[in-house]
């Protein structure tokens, strides 16, 4: 269910209101290692966004801005690693998030365009009777709070993966070579937040806040559908860990290191 109201020719506000399903998960991959396959019975999710979508300053500026809440019942998640080397599936009572997004791009000379977005998520695990074998190495911070079980808590932690702040940005400014041909240059960066990998909150597999940036340098011939540029990724060499493994040791894999090149394309035909 949603609706729109226009509240000018260039700005309009809008509310959507969504109910989902999700079936089962089935993971067999278990069964490789001499175990029976796991399955997640089925979720729902209930949604609301309401949000503001605008052109400004003469058509130089477009603002989308949107804010949402929603709720899973029955969330399906997936244990990766810990006692055992297996990905099992299993589900959570409910989860629930809350956060907003904000989408800017601004024409701000001619030849000078700037784009900005910035997310805010605040995500949280609801089940108090849901626990998890903590790092299978014994490792971990985690592994010396365990209940009679051997197990740790879920509950009250954030969704997997999920940086409460989450930002980027790029800038290209271009200066044309009559009506044919044009030299830029392009930057872009993004940004993440602290960053809890795992299901259960432990503080070997939380990040810290994160970035990574990138440039290009070219020339585009308009007339011959070609362009030339050199180019560097991860300019600033940042190791960023994007990942972990929590079973037989406490290991982390990253990002690739600076990466710089040279970069020739041409098209051919007309698109």
């Amino acid at each position: 269910l949603s609706a729109n109201y226009a509240m000018t020719d260039e700005s309009s506000l809008y509310a959507r209101y969504a109910e989902g399903f999700r079936a089962q998960t089935i993971q067999g991959r278990d069964v490789a290692f001499g175990e029976q396959p796991t399955v997640a019975k089925p979720e729902t999710i209930s949604s609301f966004e309401v949000g503001y979508k605008a052109d400004l300053m003469s058509d130089r500026m477009r603002v989308n801005f949107g804010a949402f809440h929603y709720e899973v019942e029955d969330i399906q998640l997936s244990i990766i690693g810990g006692a055992s080397n297996t990905n099992q599936v299993i589900n959570a009572d409910k989860a629930d998030a809350t956060g907003f997004e904000l989408d800017l791009e601004w024409l701000i000379t001619d030849h000078l365009l700037a784009t900005l977005g910035y997310a805010y998520n605040d995500t949280e695990i609801k089940d108090p009777n849901l626990f998890v074998a903590p790092c299978g190495s014994t490792l971990c911070q985690a592994y010396d709070e365990r209940n009679a079980n051997g197990q740790v808590p879920v509950d009250g932690n954030p969704l997997p993966r999920t940086p409460e702040n989450n930002f980027n940005f790029t800038l290209r400014w271009s200066f044309p070579l009559g009506d044919t041909a044009e030299i830029y240059v392009f930057t872009d960066w993004t940004y993440w937040g602290e960053n809890q990998m795992s299901l259960y909150r432990t503080p070997e597999f939380i990040t810290d806040s994160q970035y990574e940036g990138g440039l290009r340098i070219g020339y585009v011939n308009f007339e011959g559908d070609w362009e030339i540029a050199a180019f560097g990724r991860n300019i600033t060499d940042e190791d960023n860990v994007l990942g972990y493994v929590d079973f037989s040791n406490n290991t982390g894999f990253v990002n690739e290191p600076a990466v710089w090149g040279l970069e020739l394309r041409k098209n051919f035909g007309i698109y």
